[in-house]
């Protein structure tokens, strides 16, 4: 039997559900997929095997840490005593010498004093989605109502800073703010963020069953949706950036994310697991019924990293736990 090989797995406990309605959003039609589940909130019975699984099987692949990656839909719906429990499960499970460490994504918007206290004594990592300026962030990131929710975003910003808990921001680029790179940057660095992400939007178009890659520069109307970000426009968006994130800063830090190397699966809030090809044939495990170390023993057999990228297990720092997508990353 292979032994297991270093890996990561993102939970989604909330499932698709979340309290703002984002034009470019890709994620929340994904409950047509579950058609019997009415609450996509995970229950306290396969929040335990999922913690206790993963801490075991991150042990059996002797890796230092344990990261817990948290994100949605929005997180944050299942209000703080829900990821209470998970470290008490945490701390209870973790072997003695295993550090535990928790990476979390939000919209922001439901982040009070509550949240403040417990992401900060429990030093969790946060990012908060800013795609901008008001005028910017507000042309796509709507909530269900049709309301911009820049200013309650911004809100939850002060949360974060006030009670100094690490966080980084994460910008979609697309076609509102693709040609904006050094107004971005310079926003965000306004604001006092130090660390940024950047993922790019390209999403094609509602045309039933999927067919070749789309072809943007060469016919944009018609293959992608109105919001996705040409390749030029992100090329150029990264480069503006890069040239005067170079030119300001002595320390250097700067990272491109383009393989899957950052997460090997996703947990859903029945206790489902995806794990995408080629790890496995069949998409759909279950985490109450399968112990977790034999999926894991199954995926990872070679890195996805391409190299000279270092082995997965070096990605663990402060500042690279993996809490998005696949992005271009700075600070």
């Amino acid at each position: 039997m292979t032994a297991p090989k270093p890996f990561n797995i993102m939970s989604k406990p909330i499932g698709p559900r979340c309290n703002i309605d984002c034009s470019y959003c890709y994620y929340l039609e994904k409950e047509k997929q579950f058609p019997d589940e009415k609450k996509f909130r995970m229950s306290d019975a396969v929040l335990e095997t999922y913690v206790r699984e993963l801490i075991m099987a991150s042990e059996a692949a002797r890796m230092p840490e344990t990261t817990f990656a948290w994100q949605g839909g929005e997180p944050t719906m299942l209000g703080v005593d829900f990821f209470e429990r998970a470290v008490a499960l945490q701390k209870q499970y973790a072997p003695a010498g295993m550090k535990i460490t928790n990476a979390f994504q939000t919209n922001g918007i439901l982040l009070d004093e509550a949240w403040g206290h417990f992401l900060h004594d429990n030093g969790f990592l946060v990012g908060i989605s800013i795609d901008g300026p008001k005028q910017v962030h507000d042309r796509y990131r709507l909530d269900r109502a049709g309301r911009p929710t820049f200013d309650r975003v911004m809100k939850g910003l002060e949360v974060l800073q006030e009670y100094k808990i690490e966080h980084n921001a994460l910008t979609v680029v697309h076609r509102a703010n693709s040609g904006k790179g050094k107004e971005i940057y310079r926003f965000l660095k306004g604001l006092g963020i130090e660390f940024m992400q950047f993922i790019p939007i390209v999403e094609r178009s509602a045309l039933g069953n999927l067919g070749k890659a789309p072809q943007i520069d060469m016919n944009p109307e018609l293959a992608v949706t109105p919001w996705s970000a040409s390749p030029k426009a992100y090329g150029k968006f990264l480069c503006e950036i890069f040239d005067i994130w170079f030119k300001r800063t002595s320390a250097r830090s700067l990272s491109n994310i383009s393989t899957p190397c950052w997460a090997s699966g996703w947990v859903f809030p029945a206790g489902s697991v995806f794990l995408p090809k080629p790890a496995v044939t069949d998409w759909r495990w279950n985490i109450t019924a399968i112990f977790m170390p034999a999926i894991t023993s199954s995926i990872r057999s070679t890195c996805w990293a391409t190299s000279p990228r270092p082995p997965c297990r070096t990605c663990y720092g402060p500042k690279s736990r993996p809490n998005s997508a696949p992005t271009s990353a700075i600070r």
